[in-house]
């Protein structure tokens, strides 16, 4: 309920018939809704290895792979070419412990111009912990906005 931001409420709706993964979970679907309780952005996250990508580097999954142009079906966004902006360090400036990045823009869907936005993130601390990178946490969001 942020003063300026319409959506005053959210439901997240857990899809439990969807295959979940270890990490993650099952992909879960968020209903962000206005004062009068209409519903005014939907959004979306799974794991990548659900949407079929295997254990892909943060940059390969974007760069190479056009995870989030695949996902949205239209994005024609490019992660940014300064590392440091979506990466966060151990305390020993080297040991990577998070990749996250969002990505934004517009979509006509029937007619009507709808924002997006999407998240990828990859979350290291179990990775980091067993000494395995197969350990990274891959997560992707999707939001389209009315």
């Amino acid at each position: 309920n942020e003063e300026g931001n319409p959506i005053k409420s959210e439901v997240r709706v857990a899809l439990t018939a969807e295959p979940a993964d270890s990490r993650t979970g099952t992909p879960t679907v968020y209903l962000g809704l206005d004062a009068d309780g209409k519903i005014i952005q939907a959004g979306y996250s799974t794991s990548t290895s659900s949407l079929g990508y295997g254990s892909l580097s943060f940059a390969d999954a974007v760069r190479t792979e056009h995870i989030i142009e695949k996902t949205l079906a239209e994005a024609g966004v490019e992660l940014p070419e300064d590392a440091e902006s979506y990466t966060s360090f151990d305390t020993d400036g080297t040991t990577r412990t998070k990749e996250y990045c969002s990505f934004n823009g517009e979509v006509d869907i029937d007619g009507a111009p709808h924002a997006w936005s999407a998240v990828l993130s990859y979350d290291y601390s179990m990775a980091n912990a067993s000494d395995n990178l197969a350990d990274t946490v891959r997560t992707i969001f999707i939001y389209v906005n009315s």
